[in-house]
């Protein structure tokens, strides 16, 4: 599945290359909601806390039926996190708390109709989004080989490289006029850059968009 959507991808930017851009433009603006599944190999696997962040984006028309879009969201990434062997851990084995403030920067396509005035669309986007922090904080709780707690410590780190992940979404965009538009976007991502011992990024990530967004044919 995950290599289908990637030639599907790949296939779409091959064609963009002689494409006319810009008839139809849009701008949004959205919150969302995200469920993680970080897959540890931990005693616990599912973390249990809900994470919110919010989002703008553009998108460009190709032609008639397809945009391209970019954008950018932000996030505050906080795992449930369990004690296990993570390469991190200068001990046996640790407890890492971690937050790491994020920004994802989603580059895709959708299926849209732009010529369409009917006040209800559904379509379907599928992106490419690479990951950043902007500022990490890990609270480390050791424990040594008799599974014993020892004193805390805390590393923190600027900016870095976070993931790659490939999102595909369901859009269901109402229209309040001809251009003014909300959106419910129900989506899942997976990364592609995974690692089963990883305390801050999610194998699979289930989200909710809730958006305003304003289209319109250039002039």
């Amino acid at each position: 599945m995950k290599k289908l959507l990637f030639s599907i991808f790949v296939t779409l930017i091959t064609q963009t290359a002689e494409a006319q851009f810009g008839r139809f433009v849009s701008y949004d603006f959205n919150v969302h909601l995200a469920a993680m599944d970080n897959y540890q190999y931990g005693t616990r696997t599912r973390p249990d806390r809900l994470h919110w962040g919010v989002g703008a984006g553009f998108g460009t028309s190709i032609n008639d039926d397809f945009n391209l879009l970019i954008g950018v969201d932000w996030m505050t990434v906080n795992p449930n996190n369990t004690r296990s062997d993570y390469e991190l851990c200068n001990s046996p084995s640790c407890l890492p708390e971690v937050k790491s403030q994020q920004i994802f920067i989603p580059i895709g396509f959708e299926y849209y109709t732009n010529t369409d005035r009917s006040t209800f669309q559904s379509f379907f986007n599928v992106h490419l989004i690479p990951s950043f922090s902007l500022s990490e904080t890990r609270n480390i709780t050791p424990f040594d080989s008799m599974h014993v707690a020892q004193a805390p410590y805390t590393e923190k780190s600027g900016f870095g490289f976070q993931d790659l992940n490939l999102k595909i979404g369901l859009n269901n965009e109402f229209g309040l006029n001809e251009n003014l538009k909300i959106y419910v976007e129900p989506s899942v991502r997976h990364s592609l850059l995974f690692r089963s011992e990883d305390v801050v990024n999610p194998d699979w990530t289930i989200s909710l968009k809730i958006g305003i967004r304003y289209r319109k044919q250039a002039s």
